[in-house]
């Protein structure tokens, strides 16, 4: 886990899917401390997740802006690139792709972001949802 400490010089870091593994994930990164920002394309879902576990609900992708580390756990690789196309990230932002998507489509993305000088971390997730509530989840980086 991160330390309340580490996480709060990174700034603030944000969260886009609380779907079944999402909303776990965001929820243990939340309790690390420091601001995190949640974004779920049904508001509602996000402004739950923010009464629940005290993270900061946004209506907009770009209301993201202020992360320097954006995590997104999301159904597919399609959905990654469209919400990477539409955030407008600082360059030295990061985007953590937190989905087990297509590969060739994840360097597409990390190309995209890259000319925008940001990076993009792949990482997919295992352990599902039981291990995205207790923070037991295997993380595959490259």
């Amino acid at each position: 886990m991160i330390s309340a400490a580490k996480l709060a010089k990174m700034g603030d870091v944000a969260f886009v899917g609380l779907g079944a593994m999402g909303k776990g994930m965001a929820a243990n990164l939340a309790s690390s401390g420091g601001r995190v920002l949640v974004y779920n394309r049904t508001a509602s879902v996000a402004e739950a997740h923010a009464a629940a576990h005290g993270t900061t609900a946004v209506a907009q992708l770009a209301e993201l802006r202020p992360a320097s580390i954006v995590v997104c756990c999301l159904p597919t690789s399609a959905h990654v690139a469209e919400v990477a196309r539409q955030l407008e990230l600082q360059p030295g932002s990061v985007l953590v792709d937190c989905t087990s998507g297509d590969p060739s489509q994840t360097r597409e993305i990390g190309a995209e972001l890259k000319e925008r000088g940001i990076e993009l971390v792949d990482c997919p997730v295992s352990g599902g949802p039981a291990g995205a509530e207790s923070g037991q989840l295997t993380a595959m980086v490259t």
